[in-house]
C-alpha cells in the first residue's frame, strides 16, 4: 500500500469513526429517554395503585385510581385529571354507589338482578350522571325501545351500522361525550323507526342525553324542547337556505325561545350550526 492508497483508506477510516461514534451517542440518547419513560410509567402505575378515600352524599368508598379510570366516564376522568388529593368528596347519593362501584371494578352488569323499579331508577340517574352510557344501556337492557328526552319519537336498540353518524354530534352543544367524537364503540345504536328521513341515529351515550337547553348562532336566546301541539311555523324559513323541514311541523321537535317566541324544528337547528 503506497502513501496515497493509505491516506484514503485514513480518510474512510476516520469518517466510519465519527459515524459509529454518533449512532452510539444517539443510542445512548434513546436508552436514557427510555429509562426516563420506564420510570414514568413505574410512577403512573404506582399512583393508580394508591387508595381514594370518597364520600359520596355522606357515604365512605374506598377504591383506586385505576378502579375509578377503569371504565369510559368523562366525569371520573375529569375529576382524576384534576385533582391529586386522595380524599374526594361527591355531591351525590351514595346510597347505591356500591352498585356503580361493582360495575367499575368488574364491567359487564346484570341488569336481572335490579328487580326493583325504584332502585333501577335511581341507577339509571347515577349511572347518567357519571357519563356511564354502557352501564345506562344495561340497566335498559330488557327495554328495546327507549324514550329519549330530546327526540320525539321512540327509538329503537339496533345492531350497530359501519362509519354511521350519530345526531347528537350536531344536535347538542356540547359534544363531548358523543361517540362519534371520543371514538368509543359499542355494538349497537339506537335508531327512530317512524321518522320518514331514516336518517335519526344516536350512539349509546346521546340517545341517553337529558339536556334541557339547547344554543344555535342564529339566535341570542337559549331554546328548550317543546312537545309539538297545535300549529306553528319555523323560523329557520327566514334563514339563508330556509326551513329544512319546508315548515312542516307536524310532529316535529320543537325548540322554542321562552323570552321572544322563536322557533326552531330540530332539522335547522342542526343544520344551522
Amino acid at each position: 500500500m503506497n502513501k496515497e492508497e493509505f491516506q484514503g483508506f485514513r480518510e474512510r477510516f476516520n469518517r466510519f469513526e465519527n459515524g459509529f461514534n454518533e449512532l452510539v451517542k444517539d443510542q445512548n440518547k434513546k436508552n436514557i429517554k427510555w429509562d426516563q419513560l420506564t420510570k414514568q410509567y413505574t410512577r403512573m402505575k404506582l399512583e393508580e395503585k394508591q387508595e381514594i378515600k370518597l364520600d359520596i352524599g355522606g357515604t365512605k368508598y374506598t377504591t383506586t385510581r385505576e378502579t375509578l379510570g377503569s371504565r369510559e366516564s368523562k366525569y371520573f376522568a375529569d375529576l382524576l385529571a384534576n385533582t391529586s388529593n386522595n380524599e374526594i368528596y361527591i355531591d351525590r347519593p351514595g346510597t347505591n354507589f356500591d352498585y356503580i362501584l361493582s360495575y367499575l371494578r368488574g364491567g359487564k352488569f346484570n341488569c336481572s338482578i335490579v328487580d326493583n323499579p325504584q332502585l333501577k331508577f335511581a341507577l339509571t340517574e347515577e349511572a347518567r350522571f357519571y357519563g356511564l352510557w354502557e352501564l345506562l344501556d344495561d340497566l335498559l337492557c330488557s327495554e328495546k325501545d327507549l324514550t329519549s328526552p330530546s327526540h320525539i319519537h321512540k327509538l329503537t336498540r339496533v345492531d350497530i351500522q359501519k362509519d354511521f353518524v350519530c345526531r347528537g354530534h350536531s344536535l347538542f352543544t356540547d359534544s363531548s361525550t358523543c361517540y362519534n367524537f371520543t371514538g368509543d364503540k359499542t355494538n349497537f345504536m339506537y335508531e327512530c323507526k317512524t321518522c320518514k328521513t331514516g336518517n335519526i341515529k344516536y350512539c349509546v351515550a346521546c340517545s341517553h342525553r337529558d339536556d334541557k337547553t339547547f344554543t344555535n348562532p342564529n339566535h341570542a336566546h337559549e331554546l328548550t324542547i317543546h312537545t309539538p301541539s297545535g300549529t306553528w311555523q319555523c323560523d329557520g324559513r327566514n334563514l339563508k337556505d330556509g326551513c329544512k323541514s319546508n315548515n312542516k311541523t307536524t310532529g316535529i321537535l320543537r325548540f322554542r325561545c321562552a323570552q321572544c317566541e322563536y322557533n326552531m324544528c330540530e332539522y335547522c337547528l342542526t343544520h344551522y350550526r
